[in-house]
């Protein structure tokens, strides 16, 4: 079986490290489709078939709001800390 995961580019590397392991443990194959969020949004809008998305939690929501995805299957998997910083020298 193949799991087909659509995602944003900012949860690839998290997914390398995790894929492995699962196709290990199951046997299934999974392949992988990024793009930015915004982007993959409007594929999965377009149609583009998948098995499971992989997205900030707003994404998630709108497209479930949509019917795209079910209610009931999402959940929260990882939190982002994001930090700032300016340039020494740019006001």
């Amino acid at each position: 079986m193949e799991l087909r995961i659509l995602t944003s580019n900012s949860t690839l590397t998290v997914l390398d490290v995790l894929i492995p392991a699962y196709e290990k443990t199951t046997g299934n194959q999974v392949s992988v489709s990024g793009d930015s969020a915004k982007a993959m949004v409007a594929r999965i809008r377009a149609g583009e078939p998948g098995d499971a998305i992989v997205l900030g939690t707003g994404a998630v929501k709108e497209l479930a709001e949509a019917g795209i995805v079910l209610p009931a299957s999402q959940r929260v998997v990882a939190r982002a800390i994001v930090g700032v910083g300016v340039r020494k020298g740019t006001p």
